[in-house]
This record gives structure tokens, sequence and C-alpha cells, in this order.
């Protein structure tokens, strides 16, 4: 029961901004310290502040739903302001004068407002966010810092926000290209991409260092682990797996025209292979020589089967993100890596199901953790 109740108050929220560092310990007030204390004017002793409440599941639901809905009203007001978003509204094909006078002026301020507004949200109130920048300034810094479970928790999310990273880096290009855009008034919001789609700075060392990075920054954790404990195993064997998946993604960033290419495949399979089984026996200690492990918080055995065969499906797409939507040849001309319209809705889908499958997998490795 006390396992249970601990593993109900986790969430990776709840370890990423907790109010309670590692570093920070709590002031002591013995019976001394409250004698002398100083009185208050009605003549009683001020008691301690006693430590915030970690955010429950609904604090982190209403966040969500609360950046949701900013981000929804953000797109719906793009959409509206857009020339061609009133045709398709309206149904008309003529020109529409107000529009194109409205998608010039105020269709680029509702993407800029809600990425404003995001900043702000990370940032304030600044007494709250602090905690969450200093874990992450720990997971970034490795390995000048000793890692914790925590540490290394946050490490394995930011692995799978790739294509977020990925997408903000876009969208500041986008953003100040359109905004020197429609201060010049050279271009409208569709011309305004055409630069950024075809930089080499961006698609050649932003969008490639927003997808390394995090494998990079868990790499030098384990290497730190295995150096604080004195031990190769299992940190080095962790670590060799974010190598292995580094290598297959940057090969097929330099060149994705070759993911077709017999010994790429091969390399993909391998990695993803090698990470389920991590997964499996490692992270989760989920199997035995006689089938799930004993000891286990969830009532249910179809619960851990089915995280299982979701995270052994979704692990290939986590591998198969890493591969490009567009990139520049060696003449400088932008090109798909799929044919057709498959990057257009396999980017979204394999984004979305890979936060899936890490939160799944975040509720067993939390339950390991509780058990230990």
């Amino acid at each position: 029961d006390q396992d249970m109740s601990f593993l109900q108050q986790l969430s990776p929220y709840a370890v990423v901004a907790g109010e309670e560092d590692d570093e920070e310990e709590k002031p002591e007030t013995n019976e001394e310290e409250m004698n002398d204390a100083d009185y208050d004017s009605e003549g009683e002793v001020p008691m301690p502040k006693s430590p915030p409440e970690p955010p429950t599941a609904y604090d982190v639901m209403g966040a969500a739903l609360d950046l949701l809905l900013a981000t929804l009203v953000s797109l719906f007001g793009f959409t509206i302001s857009s020339a061609e978003g009133g045709r398709y509204i309206k149904g008309v094909d003529e020109d529409l004068t107000v529009m194109e006078t409205l998608s010039r002026v105020a269709a680029p301020i509702f993407p800029l407002v809600l990425f404003v507004g995001c900043v702000v949200f990370t940032l304030l109130p600044w007494k709250r966010r602090r905690h969450l920048w200093l874990v992450l300034s720990y997971t970034i810094g490795a390995p000048f810092y000793d890692v914790t479970f925590r540490d290394g928790f946050v490490g394995d999310i930011l692995t799978s926000s790739v294509r977020p990273m990925q997408d903000i880096a876009f969208t500041l290009f986008y953003c100040f290209s359109g905004l020197q855009g429609w201060w010049t008034s050279d271009w409208g919001l569709d011309d305004a991409a055409g630069p950024v789609e075809r930089s080499w700075i961006l698609r050649t060392v932003i969008l490639p260092c927003c997808m390394i990075s995090p494998l990079w920054w868990r790499y030098l954790q384990n290497l730190r682990q295995s150096y604080d404990n004195k031990r190769r195993w299992p940190y080095l064997g962790n670590a060799t797996k974010y190598l292995v998946a580094a290598e297959v993604a940057m090969f097929g960033v330099w060149d994705p025209t070759k993911h077709t290419n017999w010994i790429w495949l091969s390399c993909f399979v391998g990695a993803t292979l090698y990470q389920v089984w991590w997964d499996v026996f490692m992270d989760w200690e989920l199997l035995g020589n006689t089938g799930l492990r004993k000891k286990r918080l969830y009532p249910y055995k179809g619960v851990y089967w089915t995280i299982l065969i979701i995270n052994f499906v979704l692990r290939f797409g986590w591998t198969l993100s890493f591969l490009p939507r567009k990139f520049l040849d060696r003449t400088g001309v932008l090109q798909s890596t799929f044919q057709g319209d498959v990057s257009a809705y396999l980017g979204p889908l394999l984004a979305s199901a890979e936060i899936v499958r890490r939160t799944l997998w975040g509720f067993l490795r939390f339950e390991l953790e509780a058990i230990k």
C-alpha cells in the first residue's frame, strides 16, 4: 500500500518542476530556536512555512488544457485572418482584398503572440519556474553534475522531444523571416517560408543539433554514472544504446536518400531491437525466467503486456522520427525524404506516437523505482 501511494503521487511534471531540490535542505527549527525567535505584533511566534505541495495530476492536466486552448485560438485566428482561410470558409474563389490586407497585417501576429506567450509561461512566475530550469541545466550540463534518477528521467523525456525541438527551431526562423518581410513589405506569409526552408544553416546545423543533443546528453550522463559508481555495467551498455541511435540518426540526416539502403536498414532494426531489450530487461526489469516479475504495483497483468507490445511497435517510430522531412541536396535544392504527402502526415503522427510511448514507458519506469 505504501508503494502504491508513493507511485500515485509521482508524475513526470512533479519530478521536473517539484519545489524540493536535492541540493536544498529544509531548515530545521528546534525548541531553543523557537524560544529565541522574535515575536510578531500580536505576541505569537511565527511558525516556519511549510514546503509547497507538488503538483497533482489534475494540476498538470489543467495546465495542459490551458496551453491547448491558447494554441487552438491562435490557429483559428491565423486561419480566419489569412486570405486562403477566408476563401475556404466563405467558399468563394474571387479575390478578397480585405482578407489579403488582414493576411499581411494580422496573420503574422497570431503565431508570434502564441510563441511569446509560451516563452513567458515557461519563465514566469520565476520563483516556481526556476526549479524546472535548474533541473534542465543539470541535464544539459552533463557530465559536470551528479546524475540522479530525476536527471536521467528528464534526459529520457528530452530524447522523445526531438520533433518538437525541431519544430520550435523552425518556428523561430519562420517568425523572424516573416516579421522581416512584414516590416519591409517584401513578401507575405507564403513567401516567408521559402528562405527558411532553403536555409543551409537551419538544415545542416540547427535541426541536426536539435536531434543529436538529447542523445548526447544522455550519453554523457551514463559516462558520469559509470565514473561515479566505478562500474561499467549497466552504464556503458546504456551509453552504447544512445551512441548507436545517434549514429543511425546522423547517417539518416546527412544522406536521407539512403533510407532504403540495406546497411542503414540493418543498423536501424538492430538499434531499435537493442532499445526494446533495454526497456524490458533493464529500465523495467519486467520479464524473468518465469514471465512477469513477481512484485508489481498494477493489479492487472494485461497492463504490462499491453505497454510492452505498444512500446515494441512505437520504438521503430521513434528511430524513424530522426529522418528529416526535407533536406538540401548537394546542389542546394530542397528535396523530400518520402514521396507524395507521406511526410506531411508521418511527422505529426510519429511525434504524437512518441509522446504516448514515452508516457507508457514512464509508468513502468516509475513503478520499478517505487519498488526499489
